[in-house]
């Protein structure tokens, strides 16, 4: 709840939904404003988190990562290059 209410507070959207399961990516949006968390994200830091819901709350303004995509990025969350090569290290 925290994560969620910190994250549509910044980017100013909210989602019709949110799930946690496991997956193969770490995070989805659909069309339908449903964003969909992985499981394994608890394992990491939790700034990881952070960086994944607030992209995925992105792709409810711009659905593609084209420039627009990452200007909002930018704008969100300005570290998010450094978060995604810590959330993709081993464990």
């Amino acid at each position: 709840d925290y994560f969620l209410e910190k994250c549509t507070y910044f980017v100013g959207k909210e989602p019709k939904e949110v799930k946690i399961r496991n997956m193969k990516n770490w995070g989805n949006c659909r069309k339908d404003k449903r964003v969909t968390l992985n499981l394994k994200l608890a394992k990491k830091p939790p700034i990881c988190t952070e960086y994944v819901l607030i992209h995925e709350l992105c792709h409810l303004i711009e659905f593609n990562h084209g420039p627009r995509f990452k200007a909002l990025m930018d704008n969100f969350c300005p570290n998010w290059r450094e978060i995604k090569k810590l959330l993709n290290e081993e464990q």
